[in-house]
């Protein structure tokens, strides 16, 4: 077997949603410039934020707050980059026995993103408010207190902070520059819980630019049976509902996150086919247990 190997030059990004021409190679550069790919898509005037920090840990607050709404060091501020405010509504503070009631009452209130700083420590604490905001629909971004007082690389935390919070309430600050190709891109995973039963699978949805265009989910199940044959229809509706929005796709990539059994992949290919027959596909998986992260590949 022959093995072959090459260097890929760095793409070039895109930063106008209704322009080529608005290209970079580095994206800090290419925001400062353009702004993000999607501006002028984007339907509000602000980005809704609330804060939620545990008592006694106001003065980290107030440094997260002050970060990305004016910056720091080189970081201009969130504005600078994605030409839209931050506008924080509300500061809540918390303790061990009402920290729920405070999601709750955040929730509530349908805030764009949610800013949780925690100590490292909380990891058990980190999914119980990470899950009872999903549960609710709200993205939040988790922080930790201890990065956040080291002054020494605060600006590039706070930079990443802000891109990660530009992607979470659904926007897209830049996208591969590609050739004009209707290519679609599938993700398609898993999750268990800790004892390993309950399973749900899900699908994300990207053009060949990496444009992120849906997600789909499968609602949590008990067994692995359950899981495999609904893929097929969860697989199914995802590509329909793509063909809606931009026809009939040139071919069909799949990328498993997960190693795939072979179940899986006949699920796959059989909700490939049923979708429209024609159209040549590739279902891929990149390990991450090799120096060469090689693929499993399987296409017709």
């Amino acid at each position: 077997m022959k093995l072959y190997g090459e260097i890929l030059k760095q793409p070039e990004l895109r930063f106008d949603y209704s322009s080529t021409y608005a290209k970079e190679i580095y994206p800090k550069r290419g925001l400062i410039r353009y702004g993000p790919y999607d501006s002028a898509l984007f339907s509000q005037d602000r980005i809704r934020c609330i804060m939620l920090f545990p008592e006694g840990c106001e003065k980290e607050a107030y440094l997260l707050k002050e970060g990305l709404t004016k910056g720091e060091g080189d970081f201009g501020g969130f504005k600078s980059l994605f030409k839209i405010p931050l506008e924080f509504e509300e500061d809540a503070s918390f303790n061990a026995q009402d920290v729920k009631l405070q999601v709750d009452i955040i929730t509530s209130k349908s805030p764009d993103i949610v800013y949780v700083l925690l100590r490292e420590n909380h990891s058990k604490l980190y999914k119980e408010i990470k899950l009872r905001l999903l549960l609710n629909g709200v993205p939040s971004q988790m922080i930790t207190i201890e990065r956040l007082r080291n002054s020494r690389g605060r600006q590039y935390t706070l930079e990443n902070i802000a891109l990660a919070s530009y992607a979470k309430v659904g926007s897209t600050p830049w996208t591969v520059s590609t050739p004009h190709n209707n290519n679609l891109i599938l993700g398609v995973s898993r999750a268990q819980d800790y004892s390993k039963k309950y399973l749900v699978g899900f699908v994300t949805l990207f053009s060949n630019d990496g444009d992120f265009l849906f997600i789909h989910s499968k609602a949590s199940i008990m067994y692995w049976e359950e899981y495999v044959q609904g893929l097929s229809e969860l697989i199914c509706n995802a590509i329909y509902e793509y063909q809606n929005l931009r026809g009939v796709p040139d071919s069909i990539i799949v990328h498993f996150h997960k190693r795939p059994g072979k179940r899986e992949i006949e699920a796959i290919e059989a909700a490939l086919k049923n979708a429209n027959e024609n159209i040549p596909y590739a279902i891929l998986h990149l390990n991450e247990y090799s120096n060469w992260g090689a693929p499993l590949l399987v296409y017709n």
